[in-house]
Parts: structure tokens; sequence; C-alpha cells
């Protein structure tokens, strides 16, 4: 296996294409770590707190979300690339092992980001749209626009393979001991359970059974056959626009949209590489429409220079040298005239296209002089006209190991993908088998089956190597109620708490990680006590307090109706789940901060 990894790599090491899909994966991956992390922010004191509130938890785990959101915004733009990729790496390792976010509000999509964000570390995210590249040229003041550095292909292959290929071959192969899965309604058992859909209603898709047939089917083939196929130039555009559609679709159906979302986004690297290169052209101006003069010399005017090609995306703009003008400032001629600096910018911002708010302000009385400074004389300097490469990172000293010494680097590189392969045949093996079948209760296997366990351990831990057996028939199998809360409110009436709604939808923004904990966890085919009373204080604590109760003196009341997960398509199930009937089943009330919880004989035994 090492030797045909070596050739392959052999083969397309060479093969260079342009960064700027790994910039705009960079750009997508940044938001949804933003984002997640402004999630945290909200949730913190139900996620992080022992009780809500009450009982808070490490003080100073804010300041790190708050860090984290900066790393976040850091990758987003393009800023501190190599140090930002490693922090957030860092961040998802010790939030994950070291907070209930681990368990019990496990997001489903975590393991993933683990993986993107590890091999981000070694890939040159800084190449195209980012301001390590803008703040490079600002300081050594280069005028000439640096060509958006190649990179080897690798770079956009490697991700795929390793985040894409082995997450829907292991995921196909659990398809295959789910019953529902296997009858073509995998697609459709999810969407029509309350805890699991978005607000769209797709009921006239779902009670099409031969096309959730097809689409059930169509997924299974769809992973099974990607990573044989994604990268046949013939084949490429439509697994692009298949998965992306797939994902898309559970972004938009299910209310897990961070899990949609990511996988969504990494079809950024999906994308042939020379197609960025084409839309670029595509989407730029033929001819410059406007053209805007400098003195090569001064140093303002040359940075000012740098920033306008920087964020100038559909080149409307031509710079010219102007050695005899003594202008201030750089400026466009209106009829053979210069103008002056607010009709200058106005005229640029306006050309710009996407900046027309800025050229408005400009021409706005009171403004221009508040949004244009008075330049200030700086020494002159020559400006440099060589072309530049971004700050250095981790990619660089590997590339230059492979140029130094080719065939050494091959070796070493292609035994690390070797040992990569091996951990997720690990994964996939122990949990599609072992455990499928029971082996692991076998004697005679268990020092295998142990050994194994800890490789897994390890790989889940720091590379994100997980089974992605979701969803399936041990999910769903005897799911067959819900349970809801009320709040009893001043009026000395029961109100929905801001959680769950009378249809038994699971409320935004308590997608993702808090749905996970309920609807995963807590309220399960088989209910524990104390999982669910665990869940049901932090709940009521949490969003009690959000809607004014006091926790000296709050009641609650709990409620459930049944619900059906069949193996077998039925007509109109998701409008059936919907609209069943709620039944009172216990309560819970909060008396001096103490968690109380109070559930008849008839739930008991349930539980």
């Amino acid at each position: 296996m090492r030797q045909f990894i070596a050739k392959l790599i052999k083969q397309n090491i060479n093969t260079t294409v342009p960064a700027t899909g790994l910039a705009i994966f960079r750009c997508l991956y940044g938001l949804i770590v933003f984002q997640e992390v402004i999630f945290l922010l909200f949730f913190r004191h139900l996620i992080f707190d022992p009780v809500p509130f009450i009982d808070n938890a490490y003080p100073l785990i804010p300041l790190f979300l708050i860090f984290w959101a900066f790393i976040g915004l850091c990758l987003i733009v393009g800023r501190y690339c190599q140090f930002a990729t490693i922090s957030n790496y860092l961040l998802w390792l010790v939030f994950l092992n070291f907070t209930p976010m681990r368990h019990e509000f496990s997001g489903g999509f975590d393991q993933f980001m683990i993986a993107c964000g590890f091999l981000l570390i070694f890939l040159p995210i800084n190449r195209a749209w980012s301001l390590d590249l803008l703040y490079y040229r600002l300081r050594n003041l280069t005028i000439n626009l640096p060509k958006t550095q190649d990179v080897s292909i690798l770079c956009y292959y490697l991700p795929v393979i390793f985040c894409l290929c082995f997450l829907y071959t292991d995921s196909a192969i659990h398809k295959l001991w789910a019953e529902h899965w296997l009858n073509g309604l995998g697609a459709w058992l999810p969407s029509s359970h309350p805890y699991y859909i978005s607000a769209l209603d797709l009921s006239w898709l779902l009670n099409n059974k031969l096309l959730q047939q097809c689409l059930g089917y169509l997924i299974i083939i769809f992973q099974f056959t990607f990573p044989f196929f994604i990268f046949r130039r013939n084949f490429q555009p439509l697994f692009l626009i298949v998965g992306a559609s797939l994902h898309l679709g559970i972004t938009l159906s299910l209310n897990i949209y961070p899990f949609g979302l990511i996988m969504f986004f990494f079809y950024a690297l999906v994308v042939p590489p020379h197609w960025w290169r084409l839309l670029k052209n595509k989407i730029s101006y033929n001819t410059p429409l406007l053209t805007v003069f400098f003195q090569p010399n001064n140093p303002n005017q040359v940075r000012q220079i740098v920033l306008l090609q920087h964020f100038d995306f559909f080149k409307a703009l031509k710079f010219k040298e102007d050695t005899n003008n003594k202008s201030p400032s750089i400026y466009t001629l209106n009829n053979q005239r210069p103008c002056s600096d607010k009709l200058t910018y106005a005229a640029i911002f306006l050309h710009m296209r996407y900046t027309l708010p800025l050229s408005l302000a400009l021409i706005t009385p009171g403004l221009g002089p508040l949004i244009i400074k008075k330049q200030t004389h700086k020494k002159r300097l020559k400006p440099n006209y060589a072309l530049i490469s971004p700050p250095a990172v981790l990619y660089d000293a590997l590339h230059q190991q492979f140029l130094n010494n080719p065939n050494k680097f091959i070796y070493t590189f292609s035994k690390t993908l070797c040992f990569l392969v091996l951990l997720q045949l690990n994964s996939t093996i122990n949990y599609a088998f072992l455990y499928r079948l029971n082996l692991h209760e076998n004697p005679t296997l268990s020092p295998l089956t142990n050994a194994s366990n800890i490789i897994c351990v390890l790989s889940h831990t720091f590379l994100g190597i997980t089974p992605h057996a979701l969803y399936l028939h041990d999910h769903f199998q005897g799911y067959n109620r819900i349970l809801a809360i009320q709040y009893l409110g001043d009026d000395t009436n029961y109100h929905w708490l801001p959680f769950i709604n009378e249809q038994g939808r699971i409320l935004s923004p308590n997608w993702g990680r808090v749905h996970s904990m309920w609807a995963n966890r807590a309220v399960t085919p088989h209910i524990k006590e104390t999982t669910l009373n665990k869940a049901l204080l932090k709940i009521t604590a949490f969003w009690g307090t959000k809607v004014g109760l006091s926790l000296n003196n709050a009641k609650f009341k709990i409620l459930s109706k049944p619900i059906r997960s069949p193996s077998q398509w039925e007509y109109d199930l998701r409008f059936k789940n919907l609209n069943g009937q709620w039944k009172t089943i216990g309560s819970v009330s909060w008396i001096d901060n103490k968690y109380q919880s109070n559930f008849p004989n008839l739930f008991t035994p349930n539980i």
C-alpha cells in the first residue's frame, strides 16, 4: 500500500493549481468556527455550568471563547494564519476533552472540525485573499500585484480523501446495517421526526414514496462511489453537484445545520481548482473602468495603491505612475483635470461596485472630511517592484524539504499517509463489523479488540477519525414518544418554554448541540431517569431564567405525545407526528434554587 501511495504522490506532487479554493475554504471554515463560538457564548451557562446561573463553571471559559472567536475571525480574513490554525486545533481538543461538549453536548460535527483543523495547519491557506499577504505587501511597499502562488494539487486531494472519502465510505458501510436505509428511507425517517426537522415544510417531498426511495438509494450509491470517481475529470462535476446538493438539503431540512454547512462548505475543495480562475476571469472586467494616478516615490500613496489593489476583486481599476505631479494624494481625472481627494475616492469606490455605500458616504455633506484624513508627509522611499510570496507557513518548510530531497520526502510522506489510512480502517472495522457482529465479546478476540479500542480513542481524539453511524436503526427503533416542557407564568397559565413548540419541533437557537443533548441523549427510545433529570435541570434553569422566572419558585409541566418511527414508508407521517395529542406525564419545580421532579407511576416503568 505504501508503494501505491508513493506512486500517486510522485504523479501529482508537481502538478500546480491556484490556491484560491484553499483560501475560500479557509474563510468558510472560519465562519463555521466563529458562529459555533457565538453559539457557545450564548449557551455557556446551559452547556458549561453544572447548574445554570446557580453553580457556575470555570470563570475563564468566556475569555477562552472570546479568544476562540478572535481565532475564527483570523481564519475568515486570513490574518496570523499559522498561529490561528494551530490555536483553533488546540482549542477544539481542549473544549471537547475537558468540558461537557464531549458527551452531553456533542455537536455531531466536532470530529470533522478537528480533522479539517488539523489539515489546515499544513496547508498554504494564506496564498490568496488573506490579510497576511496584504500586510506583507504594505510592509515591503510592493506595487506589482503578486500572482496567486500556485500550490501542489495534493493540497486539494488530501483533505478530500481524508475528510470526505473516509467519511463517506465509513458511513455507507454503517448504513448497510440499518433496515430503513436498506428500504431507501434513510432521508425520509429523520425528516419525519419532530425533533430533527427544521421549520421548512417538505411534506410534498416526503409524501412521494418513489422519490424518497430513489433519494435514499442515491445517497448510499453516492457515498460508495465517491472515492473512486471524484478525481476523474469526466465525473467530477456530477459528484460535485450531487454532493453539494445533498448537504445543502441537510442544512435546509434538518436542524443540524452546523454539520450540513461545514460539509457543504467543504465542497470548495472539491471544485476543480482551475474553475476558480475561470470564475474570477468571468466576473472581472475585461478593461478597467477607472485610471488612478499616484507618485511611486510617495510611501503613503503606494500604500493606498496596495490597499486598493488588494480589494479590487473585479479589476475595475488601473493604476498608473505620475512622477511629474506633486499632488499629496492619489487622484483621478475629470475632463483632463485632477479630481479632489473626496471625489477621487468616491469615484474609486463607485467603480469597485461592492463599495458603493462608501462612495455615497463620501459625497454626503459632513461625512467626507471624517472619512478622509489629511495625508502626512513621510520620508520618500523607493517602491519594490519584485513579485513576492506570502509569509512562510509550515507548508513552505515541507515544500523545501521536498525540493532538497524529493525521494526521502515522498518516502516519509507516503508512510505518514499509509498510517492515517490504517487508522481509518481500524475505526471502520472496529465499529462497523466487530461491534455489529458482537465479536468484541469473544474472549479469543479480546486482546485484539482492546488494542483496537485504544487506537480508536487516540485517533478519535486527535485526528477526528470517528464512526459515522448517524441516524441508524438503533437510533430510531422504539423512538415512539417525544417530550416537551411548559412553564407556569405570572398569569397562572402554562406557556411553552422557548425550547420545544406545540408541534414538538425543537426551536432555534436550540439547534445543534442543545438539540443533540435533548434528542440524542435525554429523550431516546430508552430514557434513563438520571439522564432525563439532568437535562431537565439544565433546560428549565437556563430557559426559565431567560423567560424571567425566579428559580426560588418556578413550576414546569412535562408533556409527552406518541410518534412513530417506522422502517417502512407511511404517507403523511410528518404531519401525523407533528399533530399528535400531548399528555401531562410529570412536573418539575424549583424551590429555593433546588431542583425537584415528579413523574407518576405511569411513566416510571419506562424510564
